[in-house]
């Protein structure tokens, strides 16, 4: 996790505003609930919460980390896992590898 993450969840907790184990108060049901209403009145497409997470892997890839960097921060047990779930993600990354290897010759 980013450190600025990390530093303002031990604000949060500092000002005794969760006292449990849970950070948040409700329920994944009742936040997928307020992004679809939130959808609907940006007028546009609804996502889910675990859209997020593809989002987020495709971030990473595109910013040049690794498939073990990757499965190690989604939390898969390994890379072959992320390449299943995420291959298409890195064809850019191949078609960028053989301009490079052009740009050699």
């Amino acid at each position: 996790m980013p450190q600025f993450i990390a530093d303002m969840l031990k604000d949060f907790r500092r000002m005794n505003l969760y006292s449990s184990d849970r950070i948040f108060d409700f329920s994944s049901a009742t936040l997928n609930n307020k992004l679809a209403r939130c959808a609907e009145t940006a007028g546009v497409k609804r996502i889910r919460i675990h859209d997020l997470r593809h989002s987020h892997a495709s971030m990473l890839i595109k910013a040049g980390f690794q498939p073990i960097d990757v499965a190690d921060r989604l939390g898969h047990s390994n890379a072959n896992i992320t390449l299943k779930v995420y291959s298409h993600f890195y064809d850019t990354k191949r078609y960028e590898l053989a301009n490079k290897l052009n740009d050699l010759h």
